[in-house]
């Protein structure tokens, strides 16, 4: 069964790994990265269905902002009526 998957600090390390090991799984991933050039790269390499987007998490409002659309649009599109 497929799941979906918030990661932060996709772009390298231990966060691009487990992207990467999730999504050959047959995971949807939804992460973010500070850099954005970082996160078109990623989006190239990875396909359309995962939602990648640029996040600096030390700004506390932005991660609020970023995790709350995220969540919003795939409860929406997942359970509406």
């Amino acid at each position: 069964m497929s799941k979906l998957i918030l990661i932060t600090g996709i772009s390298k390390g231990l966060g691009y790994g487990m992207t990467e090991g999730f999504i050959q799984q047959g995971h949807t991933v939804i992460g973010c990265a500070r850099s954005s050039d970082a996160i078109d790269k990623i989006r190239q390499k990875f396909s359309a269905t995962n939602d990648f987007t640029s996040v600096d998490v030390a700004n506390e409002q932005l991660v609020k902002k970023w995790a709350l659309f995220r969540t919003s649009k795939i409860f929406t599109a997942r359970y509406s009526n």
